[in-house]
């Protein structure tokens, strides 16, 4: 089973700074087909992957993520107050929820501590005024998606 995870921004972050979100998208639409290849065939080949190897991929990608980590931490890239002790608070205040509602929350609640923290999280910058609701107002009640609104391009760096 795979979910979601940060790993791709290791490499998504700067794919996008240098070509756009049309090479992320296309990168990403390859390594699907990549990774469906290789699914098909991992049960042949996983001797090749003992613990120590997928360790180490999984150490590799965690420190990559730390300026990630770090940046979001602080308020976000771009933000004008980056670093700021409200930016921090609120950070912190995820953090600590999260962890709290996952080692004493039953059920539910500890199975859903990352969701609720980051619920919990939203509700404190919006009464904070850290949550900016213009576009949510201006937004339509429904819309069609605009598939590939932001293109597709396949340049060799993506691949």
């Amino acid at each position: 089973m795979q979910g979601t995870s940060f790993g791709f921004l290791v490499v998504s972050i700067p794919l996008a700074q240098q070509y756009g979100l049309a090479a992320v998208f296309g990168g990403a639409l390859f390594a699907g087909v990549v990774q469906v290849l290789f699914g098909a065939v991992f049960s042949r080949i996983r001797r090749f992957f003992p613990p120590i190897v997928a360790g180490i991929v999984v150490l590799v990608i965690g420190i990559g993520l730390i300026p990630t980590g770090i940046t979001l931490f602080a308020g976000g890239a771009g933000a004008e107050d980056l670093g700021s002790l409200r930016n921090f608070g609120v950070a912190t205040f995820v953090l600590v929820a999260i962890l709290l509602l996952y080692r004493f929350g039953r059920g539910f609640v500890g199975a859903a501590a990352v969701l609720i923290g980051i619920v919990a999280g939203y509700a404190v910058a919006s009464a904070l005024g850290m949550v900016d609701w213009g576009r949510v107002g201006s937004a339509a009640w429904f819309s069609v998606p605009q598939p590939l609104q932001f293109g597709l391009e396949f340049p060799a760096a993506a691949r």
